[in-house]
């Protein structure tokens, strides 16, 4: 009789041991935002030189447009505004992504010489903008994905 209790208590423990660990991994899956998009970085914070690492999700059950192949760019947050960072050079082409479809991206947290950013990259709050098109008249949508670049540690 000891041991049927034990067991069943064993049992219950098990089973909300598993209803924890997948509300856990329900709770930190990306949702679609209301446009039915995924937009996030890889992480929320980076160390000035890393690779930013981040990607577009159509969740969407129709295609959708981007305006290049590299439709996005970086601000940083000042004390009053965001301010244009760094923003990819591409050919000015449609880019259909198809639904369920997910393109991935990633930008170098760094100062260039041979590609000047607009203001310097330093530590602070960053977010990178991305424009989706929905329909042929350029009715579309802003996305934004936000990310913290600290310092590298002395």
């Amino acid at each position: 009789m000891i041991g049927d209790r034990r067991n069943l208590l064993l049992v219950a423990i098990g089973i909300v041991a598993l209803v924890v660990a997948i509300s856990l991994l329900v709770a930190s899956s990306p949702r679609p935002t209301e446009g039915g998009f995924i937009f996030r970085t890889k992480q929320s914070n980076y160390i000035i030189g890393d690779t930013v690492e981040f990607y577009f999700t159509n969740a969407r059950s129709d295609q959708v447009t981007l305006g290049n192949p590299a439709p996005w760019s970086i601000w940083r947050q000042t004390v009053d505004q965001w301010v244009l960072v760094y923003f990819p050079l591409a050919p000015q082409i449609l880019w259909p992504v198809r639904p369920g479809e997910t393109l991935n991206w990633t930008w170098i947290a760094e100062n260039r010489t041979e590609q000047p950013t607009r203001i310097p990259v330093e530590a602070g709050e960053y977010r990178i903008h991305l424009f989706v098109g929905i329909d042929a008249e350029g009715i579309g949508m802003d996305l934004l994905a936000y990310f913290t670049l600290r310092e590298r540690a002395p």
